[in-house]
C-alpha cells in the first residue's frame, strides 16, 4: 500500500523593507501565506529605525523565513553574524532591476521549492539571481565548496526563473 506524503506546513514569511510594504506581502497573503513586515511587527514609526540585526534575530526566534532583496545582508559582518548566530532561513532576491510585479512572479514561481527548502534548518540564504537569459531556468548560485557552502558560509539551493 502506498502512503501519500503530506505536504509540509508552509512557513510564515518575514518580508523586509527592501521588498516593500504592500505588493510582495499582499501577493503572498493572497496566495495563502502568513506574512509579516517591519510595519506589522514594529509599527509604522519604529519600523523605519529598526536595525537589520534586530529584525533578523526576531524573525529567527519566531521561526519566520526571511524574504529580502538586500543582498548586502549576506556580506556585511554584523548582519551575517546575526544570520549565522540565529540560524536564519533567508531567500535573497538580488536582481535590483526587477520591478515589484516581476519580483512577486519570481517568488510565486518558486514558492513550492521555497516551502520545501524552508523545512531545513538554517543558517542559509540562497541568492535568487536572474541570469538575464529570459529562460525558465534563469537562476544562478554562488560558487560553492564541496559541502554546498557559499563564500558567505551559508548554504545555497537551486531555484527556477519566473513564469
Amino acid at each position: 500500500m502506498r502512503r501519500s506524503r503530506t505536504p509540509p506546513e508552509p512557513p510564515e514569511f518575514f518580508v523586509d523593507r527592501s521588498l516593500g510594504k504592500h505588493l510582495i506581502p499582499n501577493g503572498l497573503r493572497q496566495a495563502g501565506f502568513t506574512v509579516h513586515t517591519l510595519a506589522s511587527v514594529y509599527g509604522e514609526q519604529r519600523a523605519q529605525a529598526v536595525s537589520d540585526e534586530e529584525w533578523i534575530k526576531r524573525s529567527a526566534v519566531r521561526g519566520w523565513v526571511v524574504l529580502t532583496k538586500d543582498d548586502r545582508i549576506r556580506r556585511r559582518p554584523a548582519e551575517l553574524r546575526a544570520v549565522r548566530a540565529h540560524a536564519v532561513r533567508m531567500f535573497c532576491l538580488t536582481n535590483a532591476n526587477l520591478q515589484g510585479p516581476e519580483q512577486l512572479d519570481r517568488l510565486l514561481a518558486n514558492i513550492n521549492r521555497i516551502v520545501q527548502r524552508s523545512q531545513h534548518q538554517g543558517p542559509w540564504a540562497p541568492q535568487l539571481q536572474n541570469s538575464g537569459s529570459g529562460s525558465a531556468r534563469g537562476w544562478h548560485e554562488e560558487q560553492r565548496d564541496s559541502v554546498g557552502r557559499a563564500a558567505s558560509g551559508l548554504l545555497t539551493c537551486d531555484l527556477v526563473g519566473g513564469r
